[in-house]
C-alpha cells in the first residue's frame, strides 16, 4: 500500500504533535494538582491565623468578664452598668452582642439588651452543668433567647468570698456579624 504525501504528512504531524499533546497535557495535570495543593495549603494558613484572632477575641472578652465577677457583686449590678460595658466593647468588637448577669437559679439579673419574656440566657440544665464545673467557658453555637440568632455564649462564674459560686456573668457573641467583621 502507497501512502500518499498528504497521509504521509498526517503520519508525520501526528508523530511530532501527539508527543508534545501528551507532555502538555501532563504540564497541565501536574500544574493543576500544585495549585490545589497550594491553595488547600494558603487556606489552612488563613484558617489558622483566623483561629488564632478569634481565640484571643475569646480570651480578652473572657477577662472582661472575670474582672467584672471580681470587681462586683451581682446584687449590685444594674443594666446601666452593662450597657456601658457593650458600648465601649462594641467600639472594637461589633460582634458582642450582649452582656448579662445571672443568678444561680437561671434568673437574668441585669442585661445589656432587651429582657426576654422568659427570662433565660441559657438552658437551666446547660447552666447546672456549668455550675459545677465552675471555670469560664465558651459554648456550642446556639439560638439567642433574644431572637434566634446564632450565637456562642462566653460564661465566667461569680464567686463569693468563700468560694461559692453565686451567679455568671455572660456574654453572647453574634456569628453573622463575627462572619462579616473584617
Amino acid at each position: 500500500m502507497r501512502l500518499t504525501i498528504r497521509t504521509k504528512l498526517a503520519v508525520l504531524v501526528l508523530a511530532v504533535l501527539l508527543p508534545l499533546l501528551v507532555a502538555a497535557a501532563f504540564k497541565f495535570w501536574s500544574d493543576l494538582s500544585e495549585g490545589r495543593r497550594l491553595a488547600n495549603q494558603s487556606q489552612l494558613e488563613m484558617a489558622r491565623f483566623v483561629a488564632v484572632q478569634l481565640d484571643e477575641v475569646l480570651a480578652s472578652q473572657i477577662e472582661n468578664l472575670d474582672a467584672l465577677a471580681s470587681a462586683r457583686s451581682l446584687d449590685r449590678v444594674q443594666d446601666s452598668d452593662l450597657d456601658i460595658l457593650a458600648v465601649r466593647v462594641r467600639t472594637q468588637h461589633p460582634f458582642m452582642r450582649r452582656f448579662v448577669a445571672i443568678g444561680v437559679d437561671g434568673r437574668v439579673l441585669a442585661s445589656s439588651g432587651p429582657r426576654v419574656a422568659e427570662g433565660t440566657f441559657i438552658a437551666r440544665e446547660d447552666l447546672e452543668e456549668f455550675l459545677r464545673r465552675s471555670n469560664p467557658e465558651v459554648t456550642s453555637p446556639g439560638p439567642s433567647s433574644m431572637d434566634h440568632r446564632q450565637v456562642v455564649r462566653l460564661m465566667v462564674p461569680v464567686q463569693d468570698r468563700q468560694g461559692n459560686v453565686v451567679g455568671v456573668f455572660g456574654a453572647e457573641i453574634d456569628l453573622e456579624t463575627l462572619g462579616h467583621a473584617g
